[in-house]
């Protein structure tokens, strides 16, 4: 397929529309002998030690190849927005947490989560440890990995009671 594409309408409309002939055309023919390479002025003229980075110069296109974008990522199934989220808030899931394990006082920490909009814990787990140690949350970096294992033991176990996967639990 690299040497002999397929040969069709649809394939030589599509590889078409990325094209621009006259960028082509100019990438494809080398200047014209003398011209001395971009930026350097008239008259200037190569010693014999530059021969192989000039011939390299002149033999390659000056743009880049023209690739089509990368598709998007896309799922058939619409995003239920009726359906509510099945995990705790962090609000309720960070005092329970600090009933077990008073020592780590980690209910003080809700009100920030709620200022940054995190509501449910399973948008806990887009943050790293690093981040919630950070300044910006101000947890101590034993506190933030102790949430953060708590948190993934959390989101597995509702997802096992809900017969979710990984890929149905919501963005």
């Amino acid at each position: 397929m690299l040497h002999s594409p397929p040969k069709g309408e649809l394939f030589a409309t599509f590889h078409g529309a990325f094209r621009d002939p006259q960028i082509e055309t100019q990438s494809m023919h080398p200047p014209p002998y003398g011209t001395p390479p971009q930026g350097m002025p008239q008259g200037w003229y190569p010693s014999p030690f530059m021969m192989p980075q000039l011939q390299h110069y002149l033999s390659t296109p000056t743009t880049a190849p023209i690739h089509s974008p990368a598709p998007a990522p896309f799922s058939s199934d619409p995003p239920d927005v009726d359906e509510p989220n099945p995990y705790p808030s962090i609000t309720n899931f960070l005092e329970h947490l600090t009933e077990q394990q008073p020592k780590r006082a980690l209910s003080r920490h809700a009100a920030e989560f709620d200022l940054k909009d995190f509501y449910q814990i399973d948008e806990l787990l887009t943050l790293s440890v690093e981040h919630l140690s950070s300044p910006e949350f101000g947890m101590t970096s034993g506190n933030a990995q102790f949430l953060w294992d708590a948190v993934g033991m959390e989101v597995k176990q509702v997802d096992r009671a809900s017969g979710r996967t990984k890929k149905a639990r919501r963005a």
